[in-house]
């Protein structure tokens, strides 16, 4: 009898994690964390399906590299060519989306600086 009892814990807590991993996917789509993976199959990571976004490149440079290199000095932590315009490929849904996107990982606190965002 306490074989099964045992066993009987060991699913009900089985079951406990399925649920809390089920409903910690159901949260991060939601609040648009998102998920991706062979099984979530035309889901994009924020969540979105993949159908609704659309390509965006982006035009930027980053300003204090491009102060520095006039004054003929390097930044720190960026290379030279950061003075000059680079172009990025984002996936997003709107222009907004695609600038939310683009000022998360090139930060204006940092430098950057947005020339253009147009579909690409």
């Amino acid at each position: 009898m306490r074989h099964g009892y045992a066993c009987r814990n060991e699913y009900k807590g089985l079951y406990q994690s399925a649920a809390a991993l089920a409903t910690v996917i159901v949260l991060q789509v939601l609040v648009g964390k998102g998920v991706s993976g062979p099984f979530f199959p035309g889901v994009s990571r924020r969540g979105l399906a993949v159908a609704d976004t659309k390509k965006f490149e982006v035009a930027l440079y980053n300003s204090e590299v491009r102060q520095l290199v006039r004054e003929g000095e390097r930044h720190k932590n960026l290379k030279d060519d950061w003075a000059d315009t680079h172009y990025v490929e984002i996936e997003a849904v709107d222009e907004k989306d695609a600038r939310a996107k683009i000022e998360s990982r090139y930060p204006k606190e940092r430098g950057f600086v947005i020339n253009n965002i147009a579909r690409a």
